[in-house]
């Protein structure tokens, strides 16, 4: 008599790349802020494909901390990072990333000493240990901001980097030169550098095989600042940029963060030009995350 039973079967469960998982209210793919508390109150994490808008504290200490844990998550979950700025030197920021506390806690166990032969049964004494998920990643760390990621992690991390100032030239600087374009010549070069990474390394939706890593990070800091050649309040310049990067992102495996100052978020409503240019680059990201500092007078 045959049997109804059958064995349980792993088809129709795709293979999701290392720090991801699949959201259970929408079925979107998910990566981590690199904030586990954040990551709860966006529904899990922020989804691949869109643009997380981050409008800064007035010292932008906070929106600072969270642009490293960004980062720093990529880099505990071996994803892709690129990072553009025109504020600091890109090496600056790699070179002062947080450690992941698991990282910590595995380098500091120390095998104890004496006797380890198993004690259960002989026959198991000279067998090899395995592990019995060696590939996991966790999906979201704690940081420890006292110690920095080791050179080694970090090298084994695909970096890519744009620096506003290392592009421009005195032409770029005058609006004459962009009475034809609605683009800032820096955001162009920005798009471009992104597409190509995009195009070049594996990100775009039309690469069929979605291996570990394939997971892109963008990260833009301050953007819209007067390193940025912002000229006048009412230049189009971002929302025509992030229009055409959400556009790039819909079709790639790539999540972007971007910071926004806090002078450019906190425009009096009475300037109607600059509010109505910041109010439709709100509706160009999917998130948007406006944070503030409480300062305790004494």
């Amino acid at each position: 008599m045959a049997s109804s039973f059958r064995k349980k079967s792993h088809r129709g469960r795709g293979s999701y790349p290392a720090g991801t998982k699949i959201s259970l209210h929408n079925n979107q793919l998910l990566i981590s802020t690199g904030v586990p508390s954040l990551d709860g109150l966006l529904g899990g994490g922020l989804a691949v494909g869109t643009v997380l808008l981050v409008e800064e504290d007035n010292y932008a200490c906070y929106a600072n901390t969270l642009f490293k844990c960004f980062l720093a998550e990529g880099v505990a979950s071996r994803h892709s990072l690129f990072l553009a700025t025109a504020l600091q030197d890109p090496h600056e920021i790699w070179k002062n990333l947080p450690c992941a506390v698991d990282d910590l806690n595995a380098t500091s166990k120390v095998p104890p000493e004496g006797d380890n032969s198993m004690k259960i049964a002989w026959r198991y004494e000279n067998m090899p240990k395995v592990e019995s998920n060696p590939t996991a990643v966790k999906f979201g760390h704690f940081f420890d901001f006292t110690r920095t990621v080791d050179v080694a992690r970090m090298n084994k991390v695909s970096k890519y980097e744009y620096r506003s100032r290392d592009n421009w030239s005195e032409e770029a600087e005058k609006p004459s030169s962009r009475s034809r374009s609605l683009l800032n010549p820096e955001y162009q070069n920005l798009l471009n550098s992104i597409k190509k990474v995009v195009d070049e390394n594996g990100h775009s939706t039309s690469n069929k095989e979605l291996k570990d890593g394939t997971i892109l990070r963008i990260a833009i800091q301050s953007v819209e600042s007067p390193l940025w050649c912002n000229h006048g309040d009412d230049d189009y310049s971002l929302t025509v940029f992030l229009y055409y990067l959400r556009g790039i992102l819909r079709f790639s495996y790539a999540v972007c963060l971007i910071t926004l100052p806090s002078h450019i978020s906190q425009v009096p409503s009475s300037f109607c030009t600059s509010r109505k240019v910041l109010n439709s680059c709100f509706y160009c990201c999917a998130i948007r995350l406006k944070i503030y500092t409480f300062v305790k007078l004494l």
